[in-house]
């Protein structure tokens, strides 16, 4: 997309640029360096991916145009830009999309390829913010929703009359949430609560039956018994031999690096153990006879090789208790990780990539506990990143993290997990790291454990909290909609979570809407059905309570009911502007974030089931969306609390 200067009239001049490779940026161990003006940065990337610079800098500016269009001139590339458009406000947005790419770069969370393509998606969203009246995009959060909310809304009539396929709408709406959320250095939850996003019409994914449980089980307790056991030993400095409980066994350790240990089953084979010196039943190195007795009877000189080996033994086992960083002990620290990385898969879902390059530092802040869940932050290049775990699984991570802390010692790296090669010698994991674990496990204790990707230990976590908080705050634990969740992750699972969401969607499309008028109380967000008399849950596990003197509040009730008209689609509308509004002016958005998150997701709810009732409802929802996102024209209650709230000028 070609920029258009708006006022042809203003001088274009050309400007000094500094090129930089993205690894060159002065961020990280570059701080030292200074990063001019951003609105001078220009990237330079691979030749095979982009012949000439990118001018992410001329973006600053909101008058500019490429010099020339022909590819072969030595131009090609130049920007040149109207210096009286320059925002200052940018300078600070794009310097901190600087950094994004600059992290992402070291830590090979993105390919160079995928870069080009990001920068090149973020450019279109900047062009048509300047050529649509939403140059002021960065200049605080409200200005950003705004220019967002348009933005899709354009993409989405783009949809309509099939001027884009849907990935693509999808990927440039992506891309424009990235470049906003990194440079108001904001989180997406926070950016996006209460916008309704564009998500692409992929085909069904097949069928794909859950393993039986036990299988996962069986995996969960041998890494958990692993990970406690090595963690105790190492953290402890114990000294070798020491035994170690297996959930089936329990097997002698040894500071042998191919071998630490042998189970019952590996035990049975004897070319395992020819002229090994060690006894794993009973703890203890054998005996010179003892080791003789391993031999090839042919083999000449047995005693002198068995005195030889059993000195060895002996030496490197005094070695392995005197040296915290000896060969093997680091061997057992990164089995002891591996394990935990198992366990932090079941309980957060999260993808290879995603785990490899998580970070974190020292200071981090454990969320309130909300629902069962807690919230992880670890402050990570300057900002604030988020993960989500259940509160039970907590002393396991924060063991983890005392683990990690006895490693590093005064070593300092951005990377949650890692490998370690010896004292001060660590590098960042790389993907198939539970090839690595599912290796050991065969090699060393049984061939038959069962090998559980990534992709399932989402399913698993998924089904695991249905089960215990059915599906809104399932939904809004793994950040999907409750659509997505029918979609991809219930289909084709047990009886018991198909019914979970049948008879969430039967209740709502039965109990709660109502296309018929009935004479039943009025609420700011529908009807009550009670007089407001007996506020009770309708669902379990939720983190927002019944109560007649909260609105939102009501729409957990059993006693909550819509109409199928403009009225009531208005309200709920209503209090979702409102909301996604104001989420952010409480001290405690940490909190607010979580509780609604939830109301969110059960008016997105309502409004899709009402949508899919027939065309001519989803046709009035989506009018009267518009109406309210476009041109706040909220319904009575919500227009007042909106009213309050720009007289006390805590909204603009």
């Amino acid at each position: 997309m070609t920029f258009l200067v708006s006022n042809p009239t203003m001088k274009l001049v050309e400007r000094k640029i500094f090129i930089y490779e993205i690894s060159t940026l002065p961020f990280g161990k570059r701080k030292n360096s200074i990063l001019p003006s951003a609105d001078k940065v220009s990237l330079k990337l691979p030749n095979n991916i982009r012949k000439s610079p990118f001018d992410i800098g001329s973006w600053v500016y909101t008058e500019r145009v490429a010099k020339t269009l022909n590819t072969k001139s030595s131009d090609y590339g130049v920007i040149l830009v109207n210096p009286s458009t320059l925002r200052e406000e940018r300078q600070v947005a794009i310097k901190n999309l600087l950094e994004s790419l600059y992290i992402d770069i070291q830590l090979k969370k993105t390919a160079y390829r995928s870069i080009n393509s990001y920068l090149t998606e973020m450019r279109f969203f900047i062009d048509w913010c300047d050529q649509n009246n939403h140059q002021d995009l960065f200049l605080n959060t409200k200005k950003a929703r705004l220019a967002l909310l348009t933005f899709i809304e354009f993409l989405r009539e783009r949809l309509k009359v099939s001027k884009q396929y849907g990935k693509t709408t999808h990927d440039y709406q992506q891309r424009a949430i990235k470049m906003v959320s990194q440079g108001l250095d904001i989180n997406e939850p926070e950016l996006m609560a209460g916008i309704r996003q564009i998500f692409p019409k992929t085909a069904d994914k097949p069928d794909i039956s859950l393993r039986p449980e036990a299988e996962f089980k069986t995996v969960l307790c041998l890494s958990d018994k692993l990970f406690h056991g090595l963690c105790d030993f190492l953290i402890e400095e114990k000294h070798y031999p020491f035994l170690l409980d297996l959930p089936k066994e329990s097997v002698w350790v040894f500071p042998l690096y191919r071998r630490p240990f042998f189970s019952k089953e590996k035990l049975k084979d004897k070319n395992e153990n020819i002229g090994l010196p060690i006894n794993f039943e009973e703890g203890q190195l054998k005996n010179l006879n003892e080791i003789i007795s391993t031999f090839n009877s042919k083999l000449h000189g047995k005693k002198s090789r068995a005195s030889l080996i059993l000195d060895k033994a002996k030496s490197k086992l005094q070695e392995a208790n005197s040296n915290k960083w000896n060969s093997e002990r680091v061997y057992l620290a990164n089995w002891c990780i591996e394990s935990f990385i198992v366990l932090f898969l079941s309980r957060t879902g999260m993808n290879e990539a995603q785990l490899v390059t998580q970070q974190w530092d020292k200071n981090h802040i454990i969320g309130d506990n909300v629902q069962g869940f807690k919230n992880i932050k670890p402050r990570a290049g300057g900002k604030f990143v988020e993960f989500k775990i259940q509160s039970r699984f907590i002393n396991q991570f924060r063991k983890f993290i005392k683990f990690r802390a006895f490693l590093l010692e005064d070593n300092d790296i951005p990377n949650l997990f890692f490998t370690v090669k010896g004292k001060n010698q660590f590098i960042p994991f790389e993907n198939k790291v539970l090839d690595i674990f599912y290796g050991r496990l065969h090699a060393k204790i049984d061939s038959t454990i069962p090998v559980i990707k990534t992709k399932e230990w989402r399913d698993f976590k998924v089904d695991n909290v249905l089960k215990e908080n059915g599906p809104i705050v399932t939904a809004s634990t793994v950040q999907n909609t409750t659509e997505t969740l029918i979609k991809y992750y219930v289909k084709g699972r047990s009886y018991d979570q198909q019914e979970q969401f049948t008879a969430y969607f039967h209740k709502l499309n039965n109990e709660v809407i109502f296309e018929d008028k009935h004479q039943w109380r009025k609420s700011a967000v529908g009807h009550c059905k009670t007089n407001g008399e007996n506020p009770t849950s309708n669902l379990t596990n939720m983190s927002v309570n019944p109560d007649c003197n909260q609105p939102e509040g009501c729409l957990f009730c059993i006693h909550y009911a819509v109409h199928a008209d403009e009225e009531d689609i208005r309200k709920l509308c209503s209090i979702r502007y409102v909301i996604s509004h104001t989420i952010n002016l409480s001290a405690n958005i940490e909190h607010n974030l979580t509780v609604f998150k939830a109301v969110l997701q059960r008016i997105e709810d309502i409004l899709q089931a009402l949508s899919a009732r027939s065309s001519k409802y989803n046709q009035l929802v989506e009018n009267i969306s518009n109406d309210v996102e476009k041109r706040e024209n909220l319904s009575q209650y919500w227009a007042q609390k909106l009213y309050i709230f720009k007289r006390l000028e805590v909204l603009v």
